[in-house]
């Protein structure tokens, strides 16, 4: 008896130019937050016509062979200058890596989001029904539509096979350093860590190598940084991370000399916190926002969000990704998941106020999973933000924004009596001390408050024996 499994097909030619075809007569545009809206100009910008979309989905199944879903994981910022792409698979198994050709790669660029192969009109069944309405298009059975791979990869690896040695550092750091170092941190850590590496290349005039990876090379290219104004903290950064590599690629043998390179001297800045007034004119100004978010009255939505972040002292991120399933009403707590903190290691579990929770039940409709959606591209959040916080009077740069909530929280925290390092999950009291508490609020101890007050030569004693000796006196 045969087996009712069939080998997986491939697309005959007639096959494939059926499909583009109907592809390239597809109607309609898909948009940054998945609703097309004609009548917003600021909308057009993040759409894409959904035609270039499918035709982008099919040629990078192509390239690659992978699954479905495997190809809508492709994080933009996985994709590196020379077309390389790494994808973790969900197994387990070594992250693989692909090349783009440089077409596909441009046609990547003009999609819009941060996962510019997710599909943007809805889920699996959404994907599933449109594709199933691609093929009947097509004039191809129902049947084809299990087929959603259309060919086999003709450049599926990179000629370079992962861990084997390579000369650029770039080619190594997402070869290697990524899957290996990186592969439970953010987007945006990958994202710093390449910026760093362009840094050094515009430095050299050319894409650097691991023999770049030198003290005095590395050194110069931290020199120019400070001469062109960058301040202390992001020349150390950008040393830390070329270091970080360049240790790692020591480690594994591709570099011989280890870096010795002394660490920037930054300057120890005092942390800013709102004090209570200043809190009072934050609150007041986001009451007096208009407008809708996510199909909720704006004014009440960031009142959420900073209700949630005074009682939890919690990271912007963090409370954004907040889900109504985290948050038991009856006895007042919200579980922040160890996955959308930083570091991603530790559960958190807070006590909420009785008036956090009433902000919480105003928001609770339309349903949604997540608590605070955001509709629209993450940069304009800081932007609205900004918005609120000049119409309350109060400074708006960019040390002015959410993260001075927490120093608020953590300050206002201690003067009351608790313990701003346990509260904020920090590794040592040094970090709470130095980056968190605002002494205006917390008011250490100082010399002028504790030590005895020296009377100044000349006081009444002094000046009294000065009188009778003078000769005016005698």
């Amino acid at each position: 008896m045969k087996s009712s499994k069939r080998a997986p097909k491939q697309w005959s030619e007639a096959e494939r130019a059926a499909i583009m075809q109907a592809i390239d007569n597809l109607p309609g545009r898909f948009y940054q937050n998945d609703k097309a809206r004609s009548d917003s100009a600021s909308k057009k910008d993040k759409s894409v016509a959904c035609s270039e979309w499918w035709r982008t989905y099919l040629l990078v199944s192509e390239e690659t062979g992978l699954p479905r879903k495997a190809i809508m994981r492709i994080n933009r910022d996985s994709i590196s200058r020379d077309g390389n792409v790494v994808v973790t698979p969900t197994n387990g198994a070594p992250p693989l890596v692909f090349r783009l050709s440089r077409e596909l790669r441009a046609a990547i660029a003009n999609l819009p989001g941060r996962l510019p192969l997710k599909y943007p009109a809805g889920d699996d069944a959404a994907f599933a029904y449109a594709w199933r309405t691609i093929l009947k298009r097509a004039g191809i059975s129902a049947e084809a539509a299990r087929r959603l791979s259309p060919n086999s990869p003709s450049n599926v690896v990179v000629d370079q096979p992962y861990g084997e040695a390579t000369n650029s550092l770039m080619q190594f750091f997402e070869e290697q350093y990524i899957p290996l170092r990186l592969r439970a941190r953010s987007a945006r850590t990958v994202t710093l860590y390449r910026t760093t590496i362009r840094t050094f290349a515009k430095f050299l005039g050319r894409e650097p190598e691991l023999s770049d990876l030198t003290d005095l090379k590395v050194s110069r290219h931290l020199m120019q940084l400070r001469e062109r104004g960058l301040s202390a903290h992001s020349v150390e950064k950008e040393r830390c991370q070329l270091l970080a590599i360049w240790r790692f690629a020591c480690r594994k043998g591709h570099v011989k000399l280890w870096p010795d390179i002394p660490a920037e001297a930054k300057p120890e800045r005092v942390p800013l916190a709102w004090t209570q007034e200043e809190l009072g004119q934050l609150f007041s100004a986001i009451r007096e926002e208009t407008g809708w978010i996510a199909g909720v009255p704006a004014a009440d939505w960031w009142t959420a969000l900073h209700m949630l972040a005074w009682d939890t002292g919690e990271r912007i991120r963090a409370i954004m990704s907040l889900r109504w399933e985290w948050i038991n009403f009856g006895n007042r707590t919200v579980m922040v998941p160890a996955e959308v903190r930083k570091g991603k290691r530790k559960d958190r579990l807070y006590m909420l106020a009785p008036d956090t929770v009433t902000a919480l039940l105003e928001i609770r409709f339309p349903k949604r999973e997540t608590v605070l959606p955001w509709p629209y591209v993450e940069t304009y959040l800081w932007k609205r933000y900004e918005r609120i916080l000049k119409r309350a009077g109060l400074p708006c740069d960019r040390k002015s924004k959410f993260h001075r909530l927490r120093r608020s929280v953590a300050s206002h925290f201690e003067v009351a009596g608790g313990n701003a390092t346990e509260l904020l999950g920090h590794s040592t009291r040094k970090v709470t001390l130095e980056h968190y508490l605002d002494p205006r609020i917390v008011k250490p101890k100082q010399a002028a408050d504790l030590l005895f007050r020296p009377k100044p030569f000349g006081d009444s004693e002094q000046h009294q024996l000065g009188n009778e000796e003078s000769p005016s006196n005698g």
